[in-house]
């Protein structure tokens, strides 16, 4: 099936970087929703081909078991129809699965360009806070859906199979990215995180503190907490220059 397709693009190239252009500018979502149609489209057709082909299989075994007889014109011209319905069918079937392919790789150049930025990014504050626990964020489909994954060796774990820490890390690095993604642009801002930190081991508390001196050269960023360990943590982990603490009854607060 592979070699298939990819003769498909080979012997298509140019009817599918044209069909490329026409399909890039539409809606990502209706674009998926065409390339379950496509694909339904595809496997009907596929289906009928094999049929036509059993068809014309029989009809040209019951041309050869007749004399020359008009049974044979018969059977001849029923052979010639079918094998006409065939050629259709089989023409069809290249002209949808070149769409089907072009549309794919449209979404594909599509999600690249508006998520892949920011996606690769949380990935990296991903694989930071779990302590190369997953390397990355990926994107997967259920259904026409699309859904957050993690990458953890050659698993993809959805979010509804981490840890409760673990999607608090999730969250966490989704939060920075798009942090990061808003100060690009924009003006910088105070960022404000209360006890994040909770479902925390200390560990990953400490890669957290890392990923908040990486963003503190852009912005500030203040967390309030009231478990006195992670400032022992914050301390072994920030340098001095960039950590201040203020306590306001009793309650630790690290900026």
């Amino acid at each position: 099936v592979l070699r298939i397709e990819q003769q498909l693009v080979e012997q298509n190239a140019t009817a599918l970087d044209r069909i490329l252009e026409e399909a890039a500018p539409m809606d990502r979502d209706a674009l998926a929703a065409q390339i379950v149609a496509l694909d339904a489209d595809i496997t009907d057709l596929d289906q009928a081909r094999e049929q036509l082909a059993q068809k014309l299989r029989v009809v040209e075994l019951e041309r050869d078991a007749v004399d020359g007889s008009s049974k044979a014109a018969e059977a001849a011209q029923r052979a010639q129809e079918l094998l006409a319905k065939l050629k259709s069918a089989s023409a069809d079937y290249v002209r949808l699965k070149a769409s089907s392919l072009a549309i794919a790789r449209a979404v594909d150049a599509y999600r690249e360009k508006h998520q892949g930025p920011m996606l690769r990014r949380a990935g990296e504050y991903f694989a930071l806070l779990t302590r190369g626990s997953f390397s990355r964020l990926d994107v997967d489909f259920e259904g026409d859906e699309q859904v957050l994954v993690g990458r953890r060796g050659d698993d993809l774990v959805r979010v509804g199979g981490m840890s409760e820490g673990t999607a608090d890390q999730l969250y966490l690095a989704l939060r920075l990215a798009a942090i990061e993604r808003h100060l690009e642009n924009g003006p910088p801002v105070p960022v404000i995180v209360d006890d994040i930190l909770v479902q925390f081991d200390d560990e990953r508390a400490g890669a957290a503190f890392e990923a908040f001196s990486s963003l503190a050269g852009r912005t500030q960023v203040l967390l309030f907490t009231h478990h006195e360990h992670l400032l022992s943590i914050a301390e072994s982990t920030v340098g001095p220059t960039e950590l201040r603490v203020h306590r306001l009854k009793n309650t630790a607060i690290a900026s």
